[in-house]
C-alpha cells in the first residue's frame, strides 16, 4: 500500500511540475507577442547619421559595441572576422579621396574577413553583414548613431583601405561602420518601409 501511495504522489508531483513549465512557456509567448506589437525594440529606434558631434566615444562604450559584433552568427560557426578600430581622421580623409561616400566619424569600425582562418571564406561577406547589424543595434542602445559604408567589392576601395590599415594579404576588408553622437538623423528605422508587395510565399508569384 505504501508503495502505491508513493507512486501516486510522485505522479502528482510530475503533473504539477509539467503544468508550471507549460504556464511559464505560455507567459513567455504572450510577453513576446506583446513586445512585438508595441514596437519598443531598438530595431525601430535606430538612426543613420552622416554628421557627428566631436564628443568622444569612451573605451567602455566602444568595447560594448565591439562585443556585439563578436556575438553575431557566422557561417559554419567559423568566427573568422577581424575588427579594425579607426580613430585617425587622416586615414579617413585618405579613404574619402577614393570613396566620396566615406563619412568622417569619431570612430570607424572596419570589419574584415580572415581568409586564412575561415572554414568557408565564401561566407565572410555574410558574416560581416550580420556583425555590422549587431554593432549598429548595440550602438543605438548606447545613444550612438551609425552609418554603414561598403568597401567590398570595389577594388580601389579595398586596395586603399588595405594599404592604409596595413592589412596582411589574407585579411580582406568588407565594410565599415561609422559611429558617433549625431548632429542630425539622415534616415531612421521605421515600419513605414514594410511593404507586403515585397513578401512572397514559396514562389515569387505568390
Amino acid at each position: 500500500m505504501r508503495i502505491i501511495i508513493a507512486f501516486f504522489l510522485l505522479l502528482l508531483s510530475s503533473c504539477v511540475q509539467q503544468e508550471e513549465e507549460f504556464n511559464v512557456t505560455a507567459v513567455s509567448y504572450e510577453s513576446a507577442n506583446s513586445i512585438a506589437l508595441e514596437e519598443t525594440s531598438v530595431i525601430y529606434s535606430r538612426i543613420t547619421s552622416r554628421s557627428f558631434a566631436q564628443e568622444e566615444i569612451t573605451e567602455g562604450v566602444l568595447e560594448e559595441v565591439l562585443k556585439a559584433g563578436f556575438t553575431s552568427p557566422t557561417g559554419g560557426n567559423q568566427h573568422a572576422l577581424e575588427f579594425i578600430v579607426i580613430k585617425d581622421q587622416e586615414i579617413m580623409q585618405k579613404i574619402k579621396e577614393v570613396d566620396p561616400y566615406m563619412n568622417i566619424c569619431p570612430v570607424v569600425i572596419l570589419i574584415s574577413g580572415n581568409k586564412a582562418q575561415a572554414t568557408y571564406p565564401e561566407l565572410l561577406v555574410m558574416d560581416a553583414a550580420m556583425a555590422a547589424e549587431n554593432i549598429i543595434l548595440r550602438a543605438s542602445e548606447l545613444s550612438l548613431a551609425s552609418v554603414a559604408m561598403s568597401v567590398y567589392p570595389t577594388e580601389i576601395r579595398m586596395s586603399t583601405v588595405s594599404s592604409l590599415c596595413e592589412l596582411p594579404q589574407e585579411i580582406e576588408p568588407i565594410l565599415m561602420v561609422g559611429l558617433g553622437y549625431p548632429l542630425d538623423s539622415s534616415t531612421g528605422s521605421s515600419t513605414e518601409y514594410y511593404n507586403t508587395s515585397q513578401i512572397h510565399y514559396d514562389t515569387y508569384a505568390k
